[in-house]
């Protein structure tokens, strides 16, 4: 007895055992912090915060220089003309960091930068005011003793993406470069003093294709007759028809160009749903109505999107990758309603939103209601009768344009009110729903 209980007794130590080697910390989620309520600066924000941390930067003045050593952070102002930082931020060996929302202002002193990038990679500037210093962005490389040793790739400044900053009243350059550097891109920024110094130069990406379109470039000659991804279609599209040409071989390496540069500062893009139209209001189970949608592009350069027209919840159209110039159009989708059931059915069009878009509110708009009922029932009250009769009476032998046109009366859809319509009354004269 004594040596099975000795023997539980070691099983019991031994699972208990397995029991604590199988314990693993708990890693905490994702906090926000936010300034001043948390922490009264950003520098102690980013101090206290860990990995995948939001820094959320309450409007104000902050008076100091901000350096950020810990990778994956977000930092983000409010909003980017009350959120001002009167001092710079410093990327030190980061990876996965978003700075975006905020003005950054400094002093003309000489090399000063509004943001430093140092052995910093894939990390994203977004929607800045970087404005009055000696450099508006500056991209280092790594301080190696040995000045004929090669910079790796790994230990430099590449794949960072810099877009919808406004970059104003820079001393000296917009952008400094130094040796190697790599594959950043830079898209619908507005560089108002243009010029970039290279130190070797390896490739960078000025524009982010068509027809999303490059930077506006302050000084640029403007040319926009054309459009299209080769600028050869006649019209208009916000983007110049000739590529700019950043830097060129004289700076010590490959020319740089933006293919697709803004003709105006860039500003949030702001696609509308103005109007649904369907062509009729009601219409018989199994036959067609078209929806015609108008859109509206209130922003400065072509923008493409995808359109969803919806009855209910049931997807009745698409329009996909929409190419659509600055100004207003409009789409017509055919709705067969075979297999539908009768009743009201709300049309909406929905546009998704573009890259930037900020205002969202217009990008959908609803009709209101089609009745899919009995053919032959033209009054909307779901049974085929007289007064459906005394309706296509009126609009006998009309078409659109007529006076005395009614599309409702247009059962078979073919655009004119004829013996067919009325054929087809008759075959489903006196039935009713439910």
């Amino acid at each position: 007895m004594r040596t099975v209980s000795g023997i539980l007794l070691m099983l019991l130590m031994l699972g208990t055992l397995t029991l604590a080697l199988n314990v693993r910390p708990v890693k905490s989620s994702p906090a926000t912090i936010t300034v001043p309520d948390n922490y009264p600066t950003i520098q102690a924000a980013v101090n206290a915060a860990n990995a995948y941390d939001t820094i959320i930067v309450r409007d104000g003045d902050y008076p100091e220089n901000v350096t950020v050593n810990k990778s994956n952070l977000t930092i983000m102002g409010q909003y980017r003309h009350t959120a001002v930082v009167e001092g710079w931020f410093y990327l030190s060996n980061v990876s996965y960091v978003t700075i975006a929302n905020f003005t950054i202002l400094g002093p003309y002193s000489y090399m000063s930068a509004g943001i430093t990038f140092e052995q910093s990679s894939f990390n994203t500037i977004r929607n800045n005011v970087i404005s009055s210093w000696y450099h508006g962005l500056y991209f280092d490389y790594l301080n190696h003793t040995d000045p004929n040793e090669p910079v790796l790739e790994t230990a430099s400044c590449h794949n960072n993406t810099i877009l919808e900053n406004n970059i104003t009243n820079i001393s000296d350059s917009a952008i400094f470069f130094m040796e190697g550097l790599t594959y950043n891109r830079f898209y619908h920024n507005n560089f108002y003093n243009t010029i970039v110094d290279y130190m070797l130069p390896d490739v960078e990406f000025w524009d982010n294709g068509y027809p999303s379109g490059g930077n506006y470039w302050n000084g640029c000659t403007i040319i926009d007759s054309k459009w299209g991804p080769n600028q050869d279609q006649p019209g208009h599209d916000g983007i110049n028809d000739t590529q700019y040409m950043v830097y060129g071989e004289n700076y010590g390496g490959i020319p740089g160009f933006d293919h697709y540069p803004l003709t105006s500062p860039w500003s949030p893009p702001d696609i509308a749903v103005t109007s649904v139209t369907p062509s009729k209001t009601v219409v018989g189970e199994g036959t067609v109505v078209y929806i015609n949608t108008t859109l509206l592009n209130n922003g400065s350069k072509v923008e493409v999107f995808n359109v969803t027209v919806y009855a209910n919840t049931s997807v009745i159209g698409t329009f996909l990758n929409v190419i659509f110039v600055v100004g207003s159009g409009s789409g017509v989708c055919s709705w067969d309603t075979t297999g539908f059931a009768e009743g009201n059915y709300t049309i909406k069009s929905v546009a998704d939103p573009v890259e930037g878009e900020v205002s969202t509110s217009n990008n959908n708009c609803t009709y209101g209601l089609i009745a899919v009922t009995i053919p032959g029932d033209l009054n909307d009250d779901f049974k085929v009768g007289l007064s459906d009769l005394s309706i296509l009476a009126k609009a006998y032998n009309t078409k659109p344009g007529d006076a005395k046109w009614n599309p409702n009366a247009d059962i078979n859809g073919d655009g004119k009110v004829s013996l067919s319509d009325l054929s087809i009354l008759a075959k489903h004269y006196g039935q009713h729903y439910p």
